[in-house]
């Protein structure tokens, strides 16, 4: 066993001594990085094994839960990095340096080991020369156990897509093998609520009128009723917004440059030529131009005909009712939050110039408000809409940490950034402010910049050694309060001034600093979180200035029950399993006060084949690719939900 300081134990499971560790302290954990000597993991130099995957095995034995990042790089520092929630005893078995997945426009491919997570983004296998992990809030002692990587070769032939979508070479029961089954919908329908429930009644909005009422309003409102916090709909009544991610009636997939990877995949002619698209936006994947097919439209027009979008929104009306649905989440199709009569979020984007501090906004640039606002005022249909139950402004932006150089995030952009970048003179200023000349701040840094203009023109960063402690510390946190208090304050106050009366849902936050989610829960007036996890704990809330209302605004099991070739940050092995997670992160979430709203992603599976984006191909859905629901996970969501609506009509 390898013992590297008090926090950190590691034993490795090789005979290979060739290899050496090195762990650094970072705030709040510990990275642990493995370098090969010669530049050899194997018997041949990495830059000699071509693609394929470099499988890295990690047994957490003991330690606290928590989320453990994994990167691999190349000697430039180039890096992909991947995160999964890691409890105690379990494995975790990572993909790194899966180049051909990306190159094919799938995050995970036949061949890849099972039970394996395959992080966004790659490094290329011949260029990786290590790998390393951290492990995010660690202030307990952590042993692990990792197995040496191994070099794995895909051995899974073409094609991998039958023509309905779905995933060739897999069976399961309700797998579609021909056309003529799509037009049996009773067969695959989740039966209504039993008697049991019966006593539940619901308002027009879907609001629960076992509880209290309260005055009518013409938006939806928050109110905190005892120590618990609510929505309030527009009847008055108390609102708990279980929703869905992602209805829509499009999910395309790219076939350009990866035929082979289908089967009888029809002709771009004829009566499945409207199947057909140009390509889009593409963040990554086998080609930027070319042609996408869309499955999930062919499989809805064989099930309802010609006139499937509209029939599907009857559908999804009459599913969510009977469900225990009562809200179409974010990245929704707009017209149909238009056409039906359920509750639903909107959702702007600030992109345009704003992006120039590492992928994250300059909230002083002159462009922020005019692109802010553009955006926002694309929603304009929802400012006299009831059932428009607020806005989500941007999405997990890429804010930091809570460790590491990460919690830093907005110094140390600034201090990279050019003399015109707005937020950079913002910094100088606040330093000039503070400090009377040049020689004060470096007495105070224990720096040696020549003068104030030499540090505006200067990009370097500060270390984590640097930012340990001391007064640079502070001066660092302290920036980082003023941006995201620029930005909140900001937003927030757009939202209210161009769409009066609907609620700000915060940023569907995924990373953050603790001052970005002070700045957020003081502004917004209701905090969101994407959270992929086991369940929810009341240390997801840690940083909030202020007591306020909280929407899970993703969150999700997905499965390898229908065929997928990776599982998802989350490891549920069978349809059984997956409703058993889902249910433990449904009751840990009903039981925080805060939590006025989960919102479930997505409402149909990814195509194995890979989203247009980015490639993802999870089985995230509450239904397959053929529109046939999860029946296991949705009645056990629902009777869990109802079960909570019923002790609260007790009280």
């Amino acid at each position: 066993m390898l013992g590297f300081l008090p926090m950190l134990l590691l034993k490795r499971q090789d005979s290979i001594d060739a290899n050496h560790a090195t762990v650094n302290k970072i705030d709040g954990g510990w990275e642990v990085t493995f370098e090969p000597h010669h530049n050899s993991w194997f018997s041949v130099p990495l830059g000699q094994q071509g693609s394929g995957f470099l499988k890295v095995v990690i047994h957490k034995v003991s330690g606290p839960d928590g989320w453990y990042f994994l990167l691999a790089a190349d000697k430039a520092g180039t890096h992909t990095s991947g995160g999964q929630w890691v409890q105690a005893w379990q494995t975790w078995l990572t993909a790194v340096g899966t180049s051909q997945p990306f190159q094919l426009g799938m995050q995970a491919i036949p061949g890849t080991p099972k039970g394996t997570y395959v992080p966004s983004g790659y490094v290329p296998m011949n260029s990786i020369s290590r790998f390393g992990f951290n492990i995010a809030y660690a202030d307990q002692p952590v042993t692990i156990d990792f197995l040496h990587p191994q070099l794995i070769k895909s051995k899974a032939n073409f094609p991998w897509i039958d023509r309905f979508g779905q995933v060739l070479g897999a069976n399961w029961a309700s797998k579609m093998e021909k056309q003529s089954q799509f037009h049996n919908k009773s067969r695959f329908e989740v039966a209504p609520a039993d008697a049991s429930f019966s006593a539940l009644q619901f308002d027009a909005y879907g609001g629960t009128t076992l509880g209290p009422k309260f005055s009518k309003s013409p938006h939806f409102r928050t109110q905190k009723v005892g120590n618990r916090w609510w929505l309030i709909d527009p009847d008055g009544h108390l609102f708990f917004s279980m929703g869905v991610d992602s209805v829509t009636v499009d999910d395309p997939t790219v076939v350009s440059n990866r035929s082979q990877i289908f089967n009888n995949l029809p002709e771009n002619s004829g009566e499945f030529s409207k199947f057909y698209s140009p390509l889009g936006f593409v963040v990554s994947g086998p080609t930027s131009t070319g042609l996408q097919y869309d499955f999930a439209r062919q499989n809805l027009e064989f099930r309802y005909g010609p006139n499937y979008r509209s029939d599907f929104i009857k559908e999804i009306s009459s599913r969510f009712h009977n469900w225990g649905f009562n809200t179409i989440g974010n990245w929704s199709d707009q017209t149909l939050e238009q056409t039906d009569n359920l509750p639903y979020t909107a959702t702007a984007q600030i992109y345009g110039d704003t992006r120039t501090l590492d992928g994250a906004p300059d909230p002083w640039l002159p462009s922020f408000i005019p692109t802010a606002t553009e955006s926002i005022e694309s929603n304009r249909f929802a400012k006299n809409d009831s059932h428009c139950l607020g806005i989500f402004v941007d999405n997990e932006i890429a804010w930091g940490s809570f460790n590491g150089p990460g919690r830093f995030f907005y110094f140390n952009a600034a201090l990279g950034s050019s003399p015109e970048e707005p937020a950079k003179q913002k910094l100088i200023g606040f330093l000039k402010s503070k400090y009377s000349s040049i020689s004060s701040l470096n007495q105070s840094w224990q720096t040696q910049y020549s003068s104030w203009a030499n540090l505006m023109v200067s990009k370097n960063r500060m270390s984590a050694a640097q930012l340990a402690s001391g007064p640079m510390r502070a001066d660092a946190l302290h920036f980082d309060a003023m941006v995201y208090d620029k930005y909140f304050s900001t937003v927030a106050g757009l939202v209210h001034q161009l769409l009066p009366g609907a609620l700000y849902l915060g940023c569907r936050l995924n990373v953050w600093t603790p001052e970005c989610l002070a700045a957020c829960s003081r502004y917004a007036d209701v905090v969101s979180f994407n959270l992929y996890r086991p369940n929810m704990t009341t240390d997801v809330l840690n940083g909030m200035a202020v007591d306020k209302p909280v929407i899970v605004s993703e969150w999700s099991v997905p499965t390898e029950s229908t065929g997928y070739f990776t599982r998802g940050p989350l490891d549920a092995t069978s349809e059984q399993d997956r409703a058993s997670h889902a249910d433990v992160f449904l009751k840990s979430a009903l039981k925080i006060p805060n939590v006025v709203g989960l919102h479930w992603f997505s409402y149909r599976d990814e195509p194995a084949s890979g989203r247009t984006l980015d490639g993802e191909n999870s089985a995230f859905g509450l239904v397959q690719i053929t529109d046939v629901p999860y029946k296991t996970l949705i009645e056990g969501l629902r009777s869990t939900l109802y079960q909570f609506y019923l002790s609260q009509g007790q009280q």
